[in-house]
């Protein structure tokens, strides 16, 4: 009888302590690690960790006093003409994000590495020496980046709810 009165107050004085240890937290006692962009999260699984804001993301403080990670309009450019070089490079228009780059040579998707490289500082396309491209080719490009609101001239364009496509 003595132990479960001692087991009922030992429970009692844990509860206790449990509801007396809880703390408040407000969002400016929160920080995330200082100049790596980072916040702090809370999964869905309920775990807190932290992220990092990526390029395009930004971490907005809303009126309410929380925040809110707003991303940036993607400028997406498809079908753009680089212009060909008297070396026999070919220079994009606008900045590229080198991942988003796709180049097709007469209709036909070339592999970054085998069949050109590409200097996104310069925004230069560079065939394979092994492997020039005439100058009778077709070269196109798609990309991601540059500056929002400039578009290359379209070159074909899917109409709505169709696989037909227009010029």
């Amino acid at each position: 009888m003595l132990r479960r009165v001692l087991i009922g107050v030992a429970v009692l004085l844990v509860a206790a302590l449990v509801l007396l240890a809880q703390t408040s937290v407000r969002m400016g006692m929160i920080s995330g690690p200082t100049g790596g962009g980072g916040v702090m999260v809370l999964a869905p699984n309920g775990a807190i960790t932290f992220a990092t804001i990526g390029a395009g993301i930004s971490l907005v403080q809303s009126a309410g006093g929380g925040y809110v990670l707003q991303a940036q309009a993607v400028n997406r450019i498809v079908g753009a003409k680089p212009a060909r070089q008297t070396d026999g490079t070919y220079l994009l228009q606008q900045t590229a994000v080198p991942a988003s780059l796709r180049v097709y040579r007469n209709g036909v998707r070339q592999s970054a590495g085998d069949d050109y490289t590409f200097d996104a500082a310069a925004r230069r396309i560079t065939p394979v020496a092994g492997f020039p491209w005439s100058t009778d080719d077709l070269i196109l490009a798609d990309w991601s980046g540059g500056r929002p609101g400039l578009r290359a001239p379209a070159r074909r364009r899917r109409l709505a709810g169709s696989t037909r496509m227009r010029n």
